[in-house]
């Protein structure tokens, strides 16, 4: 009697428990008939007692939820398959449906009579009304955020083509009226419209490139990419702005970084541009130097733990990792304006830039997204006011292994190999890039700073060849070259001189040198001479030939189309090409019209919308369609999608060339258009450079074909 006592004794205790918890608990037997329900139970369900009730909760149930718990039930007795679902119930007191959470367990008993395993049921309710509430508003909250960036984004693309649309017609006609007669006022306030125009095309993409970066909408385009080529091409794009200010621009790639990476070649170009652009801003005179190195793991760990932003990382498995520093002699920043960069919309606005220097402060922000994009960091390395800054920055990269052997590799290493050269520059970084490069190709480096020094050391060393600054002070390229060759009798056959300079230094070289490079140095370039001078020195050929000097910024690889292009066959060819422009505004079709007569085609026909488009297409034959992308109607896409279904039904007829002509001009735009049929893409506003190279493209086609 008294182990009974004490027996329900604990079982009292137990209920009392079992009652008073937040959860609610229900147990079938074997037979699925209910045999214990707690207090919390009984309540949610409103009911007194669980005998003989199989689903005590289905009538609450709230209807959409109905079927879920049903099979979720069905599962659970008949099928054996332990489930946890999330469900309303009514809540009869309060008089509204609660979000529950349900769980269903397995309990296995062994019965030792028959040794059998019996299997009951156990079901738990727990009240998680305010979090799945709080859940559901949350969820709500970010779908009308993201709603509202899709607009916002919408809005902007559509307001930038609204804006792109007259700017196309401003910078075409400007482009068109230079051709003309002008005074030298005339060409300037031309010149300053047309740099107007497209710095506000800057913003244009500025703000457009944040906004998707902002929603996450920017997706790296990474594929096999030669970095040397990419440097190279954005020092093309700054070099206009250096020169306009008398400034110095040099860059160094050290020879342990690899050429060939894969990585997305125009967000690199992209993060450069806007770094080397800040820096010739804020420069007014003196260097701009980019130098482009590899780093070790740890240091990369280190540079990310100070610098990064997102979870510290490393560097992924067959990646390396390199780093990019930009340092200008400009007019630094302050410590104060330092926490500014790399915000959104934020300038530094002290006295020196608030209205020198104008911008919207994107750039750095941008910058910063798509360095992170590249599992990298950006930051201020150094910066002090009235001497300069640099900016750094660390990018991960595969490395791109090539199975083709570069051509003439072997013979051009055993001409350069151990070849002295003598490298004349005042500028510091100059020296250091030329040095860099030489020494990539097994050459020997001797530089000096000033003429009178390298002068001197010509006495007691025998140089192969030698690359010469020409706007020195004191004593210049040229009267260096005229002082080597009247005192030591030196020729180009004994040592070629190569004259580097600026695009804005005035003098020309002269016959003293072999070859005329412009700064900075491109590294074919350079070699290619480097080997043709030795070449020529070696075989000692006659002097005549000495006496000519090439100037290598004015020349181009001679493509098999350019070769063609005072032949009377490619004037016939371009006679006859029948060209379909389909273009709603007049003044760019006006520009259009007026750039293809400038690159010698004149058999054109003009439509205003999509539907017009279709009716010519069909009625006529065309072999190149340049399609605008937004037009009445019908659109580009839709008129694309048109004509490859029409042609696609008589094979015997070949489709155009459709090039989508579009302000959508970020550069995944382009991809898209692209990987949607289009043959070529112009962005807006359409310039004659790049009508000339879409032309030419169709032109060596026909030419191939």
């Amino acid at each position: 009697m008294e182990q009974q006592s004490m027996l329900d004794t604990i079982d009292a205790d137990i209920s009392l428990v079992l009652d008073n918890l937040p959860v609610g608990i229900i147990r079938l037997d074997f037979v699925k008939r209910c045999v214990y329900a707690n207090k919390f139970m009984l309540d949610a369900l409103d009911i007194d007692s669980c005998r003989d009730i199989h689903f005590p909760y289905m009538q609450n149930v709230h209807p959409d939820d109905l079927d879920s718990e049903k099979q979720a039930c069905h599962k659970f007795l008949q099928e054996h398959i332990e489930t946890e679902t999330t469900f309303r119930l009514l809540n009869k007191c309060q008089g509204e449906y609660r979000w529950m959470k349900n769980k269903r367990i397995l309990l296995k008993n062994t019965n030792k009579t028959n040794n059998t395993t019996e299997v009951s049921y156990m079901y738990t309710l727990q009240d998680v009304h305010e979090n799945k509430t709080m859940e559901i508003q949350l969820r709500q909250e970010s779908k009308k955020t993201e709603q509202a960036f899709n607009h916002k984004s919408i809005f902007l693309a559509n307001m930038s083509h609204e804006i792109r649309t007259p700017l196309n017609g401003i910078i075409g006609m400007l482009t068109l009226l230079e051709e003309t007669c002008l005074s030298s006022d005339q060409q300037d306030y031309i010149n300053m419209v047309k740099e107007c125009s497209f710095n506000l095309m800057t913003i244009i993409n500025d703000i457009l490139d944040y906004s998707k970066l902002e929603v996450g909408k920017i997706v790296l385009d990474t594929k096999p990419m030669n970095l040397q080529e990419c440097i190279e091409s954005t020092n093309d794009i700054i070099l206009s702005k250096v020169y306009e200010k008398t400034l110095e621009y040099t860059y160094n790639i050290n020879t342990d970084v690899p050429t060939h990476i894969i990585a997305d070649s125009n967000r690199i170009k992209q993060i450069l541009l806007n770094l080397l652009s800040n820096g010739i801003k804020f420069t007014d005179k003196g260097n701009i130097f980019l130098n482009v190195e590899m780093i070790k793991p740890e240091d990369y760990s280190l540079l990310y733990k100070l610098h990064g932003t997102k979870p510290e990382t490393t560097i992924k498995s067959n990646f390396v990792a390199i780093r990019f520093d930009i340092t200008d002699t400009g007019c630094g920043i302050n410590s104060v304006d330092q926490s500014k960069l790399f915000k959104s919309f934020s300038q530094v606005d002290n006295h020196i830039t608030a209205k020198v220097y104008q911008g919207t402060g994107l750039g750095l922000a941008i910058s910063k997204e798509l360095v992170e994009l590249m599992d990298g960091c950006i930051w201020l390395d150094w910066s002090e006011l009235c001497k300069g800054s640099r900016f750094s920055f660390v990018i991960q990269s595969e490395i791109h292994m090539l199975t083709e052997t570069p051509i003439c590799n072997d013979e051009y290493d055993s001409i350069l190999k151990n070849a002295n050269v003598l490298i004349v520059d005042d500028n510091l970084y100059n020296r250091l890039s030329l040095i860099g490069i030489v020494t990539k190709w097994g050459m020997k480096p001797h530089s000096f700073s000033n003429s009178e020094e390298a002068l001197y050391f010509t006495r007691i060393t025998q140089f192969d060849i030698g690359l010469i600054d020409i706007c020195m002070p004191k004593y210049d390229g040229h009267t260096f070259a005229t002082k080597l060759r009247e005192q030591f009798e030196f020729n180009n056959k004994t040592m070629p001189l190569i004259a580097l300079s600026s695009l804005g230094d005035k003098k020309p070289a002269s016959k003293l040198f072999v070859a005329h490079l412009i700064k900075p140095i491109k590294e074919a370039k350079l070699k290619q001479l480097c080997v043709d001078s030795l070449r020529y020195r070696i075989c000692s050929s006659s002097s005549s030939s000495s006496s000519r000097i090439t100037d290598v910024s004015d020349i181009s690889a001679k493509q098999s189309l350019q070769c063609y292009i005072e032949n009377n066959e490619l004037v016939t060819l371009k006679d006859n090409v029948r060209i379909l422009l389909a273009e709603d505004v007049y003044i760019n079709q006006r520009v259009v019209v007026s750039f293809l007569n400038k690159l010698g085609f004149n058999n054109i026909q003009l439509v205003e919308n999509g539907q017009q488009c279709l009716d010519y297409v069909f009625a006529n034959k065309y072999d190149i369609i340049l399609l605008d992308i937004r037009m009445p109607l019908l659109n580009g896409e839709v008129v694309l999608k048109r004509i490859q279904e029409h042609f696609s039904d008589i094979p015997e007829q070949k489709i155009p060339y459709v090039v989508a002509v579009t302000a959508y001009c970020l550069r995944e735009d382009k991809t898209k258009y692209l990987n949607m049929g289009f043959d070529d893409y112009i962005p807006k506003p359409v310039s004659l450079k790049d009508l000339s190279r879409c032309m030419n493209n169709f032109i060596e086609g026909l030419l191939h074909n």
